[in-house]
């Protein structure tokens, strides 16, 4: 039982520090110099909320 749940938390721990990359470089590309009105922005947004919504937080849940 051990190693499975070893396993398991590996691969949520490397899901974890890819989405959290993947939110520093949308917020980093997508930060202060582009409009909060512009559809790109809001797209980027959109993006980010998924990618916290789907990928980090059950990840966070599964490595906690």
């Amino acid at each position: 039982m051990r190693r499975p749940l070893k396993f398991v938390h590996t691969v949520a721990t490397a899901t974890l520090v890819g989405a959290l990359a993947l939110q520093l470089l949308m917020a980093w590309r997508y930060g202060p110099g582009v409009a909060a009105g512009d559809a790109l922005a809001l797209g980027a947004r959109q993006v980010m909320v998924d990618v916290s919504r789907w990928v980090l937080v059950p990840s966070l849940v599964v490595v906690v």
